[in-house]
């Protein structure tokens, strides 16, 4: 008798198991992904000024760039990495345009190795960004 009651607890409880595991609701990886990085990287001007040999004049290009896109950013409330990629694109544009091709290219390659070690940016220091 107690073989019996034991073996119909066993048998309930993976019946019970296996009813419970398939009423769960089914989740989608989506739900579970952490939100994308968002990433600002101010100019480093004087890095620039030295690393691209630029003389005052594309210093202070460089510079009045960098302090238009750094206010506008800091501007932002929440960005996201849409908002801070389209930014950074915009950014880019005008650099082209102060830049010889390669210094451009020498600069991306920095910015590049930079962005991949440093961390996203918190909103109290974005402020803070537009200041430099």
């Amino acid at each position: 008798m107690k073989t019996f009651l034991l073996s119909a607890a066993v048998i309930g409880g993976l019946i019970f198991q296996q009813a419970a595991t398939a009423q769960a609701p089914a989740t989608t990886t989506t739900a579970t992904k952490p939100a994308a990085t968002v990433k600002w990287i101010p100019l480093n001007v004087a890095a620039m000024g030295k690393d691209l040999e630029l003389d005052r004049s594309g210093i202070a290009l460089i510079s009045r760039i960098n302090e238009t896109y750094n206010k506008e950013y800091a501007a932002m409330d929440k960005p996201t990495a849409d908002q801070v990629g389209a930014l950074t694109k915009r950014r880019d544009t005008e650099l082209q345009k102060v830049l010889t091709k390669e210094q451009y290219t020498k600069w991306l390659t920095v910015r590049d190795a930079e962005a991949a070690a440093v961390p996203a940016v918190p909103k109290t220091t974005r402020k803070d960004a537009a200041k430099q």
